[in-house]
């Protein structure tokens, strides 16, 4: 069985904690993963125990043997082993993140009629030209982004703009040419907030965002232990009347 070694790190002061003190990896979790890594974790497997640490040095075909401490009211030294493969990887849970809500900011855009400003663009309605141009190429649009005209009628009614970048733009899509507003369809997009997964659904009369359910943990989940090292030869346990133990020099 391999026995991992870790590089042992003396804590910076003490009395410290267990896990400033102890433990022989980093824990992640999916932000700072992709941040040190320079990857993205594995996606979530809820058949196995969360696990929030890797060994690059454990062996892919034996088993590794950890031992770590169990923080009662007295602390054991306990071991465990696990299989290479998983030693070697993370199983990083769901990523929990709020997303922020989408509320488009008022414009300064309006509707002209006759010299007057008639009435105000909704901000729902408008998205920026990237915004446009990148659903017209995912959504597969016809005839290219357009912008919207009001029907003609009286005092030369026309929409104008100001310094707000964002337009009413629109495009055609679908065998019957139906006609889209990009500033709809972000709103769509963004349902459960900015940058939330999910995908178009475009087997209807129009496109449909249809949000990816939200991660949730098992009702009941284990996680694997991080592997601790033993205590130096200086160092002792400080058993406090609440609260976890905490390490302090001798």
């Amino acid at each position: 069985m391999f026995h991992s070694v870790a590089t042992e790190l003396h804590p910076k002061s003490y009395p410290c904690s267990v896990n400033e003190a102890l433990p022989l990896f980093k824990a992640f979790n999916r932000i700072s993963y992709k941040a040190i890594r320079g990857r993205e974790a594995g996606p979530y497997d809820p058949n196995r125990d969360i696990k929030l640490w890797e060994d690059d040095n454990a062996p892919k075909g034996h088993a590794a043997a950890y031992s770590t401490w169990t923080q009662n009211e007295a602390p054991a030294y306990v071991h465990f082993s696990l299989p290479g493969w998983i030693a070697r990887s993370v199983n990083l849970p769901p990523d929990l993140t709020h997303y922020q809500p989408w509320n488009p900011l008022p414009s300064d855009a309006v509707v002209m009629s006759g010299g007057v400003a008639v009435s105000p663009i909704n901000p729902d309605y408008l998205a920026t030209e990237t915004e446009a141009d990148d659903l017209y190429a995912a959504l597969g649009g016809i005839g290219g982004v357009q912008l919207w005209t009001p029907d003609p009628g009286p005092g030369d009614i026309h929409v104008q703009y100001g310094e707000d970048p964002r337009r009413e733009f629109q495009f055609y899509w679908g065998a019957a040419k139906q006609v889209v507003i990009v500033g709809l369809l972000l709103k769509q997009m963004y349902i459960n907030g900015v940058g939330a997964p999910g995908e178009w659904n475009i087997t209807g009369a129009e496109p449909r965002w249809i949000p990816a359910p939200p991660p949730v943990l098992p009702p009941t989940y284990k996680v694997v232990p991080m592997p601790m090292r033993n205590l130096y030869p200086f160092e002792q346990w400080d058993i406090l009347p609440v609260g976890a133990p905490m390490i302090s020099r001798k």
